[in-house]
């Protein structure tokens, strides 16, 4: 049986995956909740906003030229109650020209190199929520809307995950509406999202809201991926 290997654009052929293969170059960076089984509170957002539904916010401080910035992989563990009766989870993403960062519930986040071998740092500037929402500013260069993504749910539960695959080339998992709610059962949810580059001296940032959640406050603990060539 023929060994699988992965062809990149430069031609290169790898016996890895490309996830793989970014990490042993030293290229691919994570950002996680600061305690692993502590969640960080984000809110109850119920319709789309523009300024008030920040979730995280890249910003390229590379300088012009420089590398670019290739959102990957977002996981979310919904660790503490769960909002119950959550029809469909929705996102937005934008880009915009200049540095801008998530404000007021928010903090900035460190971004880990994968690879411990590696002596490669960011150019990358993180913000997500903290305690609630981000404040997404007004507009202060070109802003661009990316695209959006919905993830039927029907209900949440506590320890449901939910991960955002961002320009991946396989389908997502789909969901067959039924009338049984999960009560105990928590699942593992895929979602589709658009490719999301950050080229230098630009920023990308998520908005995130439910269709008629209650008022439980969603709480999660969050890995994002992302990679700089």
């Amino acid at each position: 049986m023929a060994t699988p290997t992965q062809v990149y654009l430069n031609g290169a052929v790898s016996l890895v995956t490309s996830r793989q293969y970014l990490a042993a170059l030293g290229k691919l960076f994570v950002v996680t909740n600061p305690s692993p089984g502590t969640a960080v509170a984000f809110a109850n957002n119920v319709a789309y906003s523009a300024t008030a539904n920040g979730l995280w916010c890249i910003s390229n401080n590379n300088p012009t030229g420089g590398a670019t910035i290739q959102v990957d992989r977002l996981k979310l563990i919904q660790t503490a109650v769960a909002p119950a009766n959550n029809l469909q989870l929705r996102a937005e993403i934008f880009n915009e020209t200049g540095i801008v960062a998530l404000t007021g519930t928010a903090s900035a986040r460190t971004p880990v190199n994968v690879n411990p071998g590696s002596g490669n740092v960011t150019g990358a500037i993180v913000t997500t929520f903290a305690a609630g929402a981000g404040t997404i500013a007004a507009a202060a260069g070109t802003r661009r809307f990316i695209g959006s993504m919905s993830l039927a749910q029907g209900v949440n539960i506590r320890y449901d995950s939910v991960t955002f695959e961002f320009g991946t080339d396989g389908p997502s998992t789909g969901k067959v509406g039924v009338t049984a709610v999960r009560a105990t059962d928590p699942a593992d949810q895929v979602c589709w999202g658009p490719v999301v580059t950050i080229a230098p001296q630009t920023s990308s940032w998520m908005n995130l809201w439910g269709i008629a959640p209650d008022t439980n406050v969603p709480s999660y603990e969050f890995a994002l991926y992302y990679s700089e060539i």
